[in-house]
């Protein structure tokens, strides 16, 4: 590291923006971040207890925000924590080109002969599908592929690119890089979380400022499936908790 420099230790949930993060904190405010990926719940946990210094996660928007802050709430104490504004970005079925089996949402998982790869449990994604199921009493017994994970969005996608599954669950920004079909399911936000305690952290300040900064909204405007409008946003985790968060251009 070089002389002077700062380091910010990250858990965080999958997400293309991250290679653009961590250049932007090493080159404009001499912080190098170590990315340690992981499901959101257990980056929550490894937030409360101490083993880095932010932990990335994402929450849908609208009627399934309920269930994500139901979840979470097993991981980590929203008294201790704020919460900064990172993208919103859209998750959904991922196909190939010209979607040849005609998949159309979730309950297209349980036709006969459709191959599918899931996320691990325990990541934003994987409790993604589980609520979409659940509200359409849809066994995940019926789901051939269902136990299948791989543990990040561009596994998922270079599978479905290799014509090894059908159909896939990741965001949009990795289907798009593998020049693959997108099928909405739900919008959501991408958040760091911060002990209250370490806010005002060199490093800390640095990723806040980053994330407010129009180096960031540019560079990630310039990827599909992002939305950078809220970014730098900052708010306690539990204000967030009480209102959850509305529907997309609500």
């Amino acid at each position: 590291m070089a002389p002077g420099a700062q380091s910010l230790r990250v858990y965080a949930s999958h997400c293309l923006s991250h290679p653009v993060l961590a250049d932007i904190l090493e080159r404009e405010f001499r912080v190098r971040s170590r990315i340690t990926h992981g499901g959101s719940a257990r980056c929550l946990q490894h937030l409360r207890t101490g083993d880095c210094d932010a932990a990335g996660f994402h929450l849908a928007e609208g009627a399934l925000a309920e269930g994500f802050i139901r979840h979470y709430l097993r991981f980590f104490t929203p008294a201790d924590c704020r919460v900064i504004h990172a993208v919103r970005r859209r998750q959904g079925l991922i196909v190939k080109p010209g979607n040849p089996r005609n998949i159309a949402g979730v309950e297209d998982l349980a036709r006969n002969g459709v191959r599918f790869v899931n996320r691990q449990a325990n990541s934003g994604t994987r409790m993604l599908l589980d609520l979409l199921l659940e509200d359409r009493s849809i066994d995940n017994a019926r789901i051939q592929g269902y136990d299948h994970i791989e543990f990040t969005h561009s596994a998922v996608s270079a599978l479905v690119a290799s014509d090894s599954v059908d159909v896939g669950i990741g965001m949009e920004t990795a289907a798009v890089a593998h020049d693959l079909d997108f099928i909405p399911l739900a919008s959501e936000v991408y958040f760091y979380a911060v002990r209250r305690q370490e806010w005002q952290q060199p490093s800390v300040r640095a990723l806040r400022d980053l994330l407010a900064g129009q180096q960031w909204r540019e560079a990630i405007s310039a990827m599909d499936g992002f939305d950078v409008a809220d970014a730098g946003r900052s708010l306690d985790a539990e204000e967030l908790v009480v209102r959850g968060l509305p529907g997309p251009g609500a």
